[in-house]
């Protein structure tokens, strides 16, 4: 199942912020400036793939956005 992502800097590193596709990802960003948004899902072997872009935020997936996710399972 696909979901989407916002990448956050919290403190000078990037969080990702997963959530339902039901929502925009600027609803999830809100006042924060984003770096990176798109979709998100976990492959069959437990890691996060990503792809696509925000159009409510103007900001696509980046391949580091990869590590980032997975760095936070």
């Amino acid at each position: 199942m696909k979901a989407k992502y916002v990448i956050i800097k919290k403190g000078g590193i990037e969080v990702p912020l997963v959530f339902s596709e039901l929502l925009l990802n600027s609803e999830i960003a809100g006042k924060r400036k984003p770096t990176a948004a798109g979709f998100c899902e976990l492959a069959p072997n437990g890691r996060w793939r990503v792809d696509g872009l925000s159009t409510s935020l103007r900001l696509s997936s980046r391949p580091e956005d990869v590590a980032i996710l997975n760095a936070h399972l």
